[in-house]
C-alpha cells in the first residue's frame, strides 16, 4: 500500500531525476530530418512536404559538429525524422556511420533511433541500418488494413494501399538476428477502436513470442492540418478510458508507455533538431512557428542559435512546472497568442 505523500514524493524524485537528465551536459540528443518529403500523405499530417533534401554542405556541417560535440560528452543519441528519412537512406547511412565511428573512438555511448512510415524498410535496409546501431525504430498503422488504408495515404495515388507493403516489411523483421527494439504505434480515433483491435489481434499471432516488439498506443491529434476538422478525435477522458481498456483487454501484449513524468525532448536544452535546410528547431511539431527557428548550423560546425528563442522552450525547469514541460510549445503558443 503506498500513501498519497509517498506517490507524490515518488513521482517528485522520477521527475528530478528525468530532469536532471535533461540538463546533463554529457548527454546530448540531435534529431535530424535528412528530408522533408515523405512518400504518404496521411489525412491528419501537419506537414507541408515542401522541404529540400539535405545538401552536401549541410551533410558535412553536421560532421563537423560531431567532430566537436562528440569528443565532450558521455552519451550521443542520433534519432532519424522526416518527412520520411528512408528517402535520403543514403545521408542517414553515411551520417551514422560517421557519429558510430566519431562515439567508438572516443569512447562515448551511441543511441540510434528511427521514426519511418516503414514502406521503404524492406530486410536489406533494415539489417544494414541495425548493423549501424540504429536498432529502434516507431512505425505506425491505423488499424487494420481498410482502416488504415483510408488514412495512410501513398503520395503517388491515393488508391495505392500502403499497409500490406509496411506490414510485410514489419514481418520480415523476424528474421532478424540482431538485438533491436520496434515499437508499433496504433493511431486511436473516436471511432476505429475495432479496428485497432483487430490489429492488436493480428500483431500478436505474428510478433507476440517476440519481446523485440511494442505497442504504443496514441491518439490523433488536430497539430495544424488541413483535414483536421475531419477527423473524429477522442477527448481527453476518453482516450483515457479506451486506452485503459485495450491494454486489459490486451494484457498479454508488450505496452510502451509515457509517463507522468515524461519532460518532452522540445524541453531538454541539451537536445535539438536540425532540418533539411540547416535550420535548428526545438520541436518537431510547430514546424511553421517562427519561435521554433532557434538558429542554423554553419559551414563549420559552429551552431548560430538565438539565446532568446532558445531559452523560451527550456522555461518549465525554473519551477518544474509539469505542464511546460511536457509540452512547452503549447504554453509559447498559448503566451504570445494571449
Amino acid at each position: 500500500f503506498v500513501t498519497h505523500p509517498d506517490l507524490f514524493n515518488w513521482h517528485m524524485n522520477e521527475l528530478l531525476k528525468n530532469a536532471a537528465q535533461a540538463l546533463n551536459e554529457e548527454r546530448f540528443k540531435l534529431i535530424l530530418f535528412p528530408t522533408e518529403k515523405c512518400n504518404f500523405r496521411c489525412i491528419y499530417c501537419y506537414e507541408s512536404h515542401v522541404g529540400v533534401r539535405m545538401s552536401l554542405t549541410i551533410v558535412e556541417s553536421i560532421k563537423s559538429f560531431l567532430k566537436l560535440k562528440i569528443p565532450t560528452i558521455k552519451l550521443f543519441e542520433l534519432e532519424w525524422f522526416g518527412g520520411e528519412p528512408l528517402l535520403t537512406k543514403d545521408i542517414v547511412i553515411e551520417i551514422t556511420s560517421f557519429a558510430k565511428k566519431m562515439c567508438d573512438a572516443y569512447g562515448v555511448t551511441f543511441v540510434s533511433v528511427m521514426t519511418t512510415n516503414g514502406y521503404l524498410l524492406d530486410f536489406e535496409t533494415f539489417e544494414a541500418l541495425v548493423q549501424l546501431g540504429v536498432n529502434s525504430f516507431q512505425i505506425t498503422f491505423d488499424g487494420d488494413k481498410e482502416n488504415h488504408n483510408q488514412y495512410r495515404l501513398s503520395a503517388q495515388s491515393s488508391s495505392l494501399g500502403t499497409f500490406d507493403t509496411i506490414w510485410n516489411n514489419l514481418h520480415n523483421t523476424k528474421k532478424s538476428k540482431e538485438k533491436f527494439a520496434i515499437a508499433i504505434r496504433c493511431h486511436l480515433t473516436a471511432i476505429n477502436s475495432g479496428s485497432v483491435r483487430s490489429l492488436l489481434k493480428k500483431i500478436y499471432s505474428t510478433f507476440g513470442n517476440d519481446n523485440r516488439y511494442f505497442i504504443h498506443l496514441k491518439e490523433i491529434s488536430a497539430l495544424g492540418g488541413k483535414d483536421d476538422d475531419k477527423m473524429c478525435l477522442l477527448s481527453k477522458e476518453e482516450k483515457k478510458c479506451l486506452i485503459q481498456e485495450i491494454k486489459n483487454e490486451f494484457s498479454y501484449l508488450q505496452f510502451v508507455d509515457i509517463g507522468k513524468d515524461y519532460i518532452c525532448y522540445a524541453a531538454k536544452p541539451n537536445t535539438f533538431a536540425i532540418r533539411a535546410d540547416g535550420t535548428i528547431a526545438k520541436c518537431t511539431v510547430a514546424l511553421d512557428c517562427e519561435l521554433n527557428n532557434v538558429g542554423r548550423i554553419l559551414a563549420d560546425g559552429s551552431l548560430d542559435i538565438n539565446p532568446q528563442k532558445f531559452l523560451l522552450w527550456s522555461q518549465g525547469f525554473d519551477d518544474l512546472d509539469k505542464l511546460k514541460l511536457d509540452c512547452p510549445y503549447y504554453h509559447i503558443i498559448k503566451k504570445y497568442n494571449s
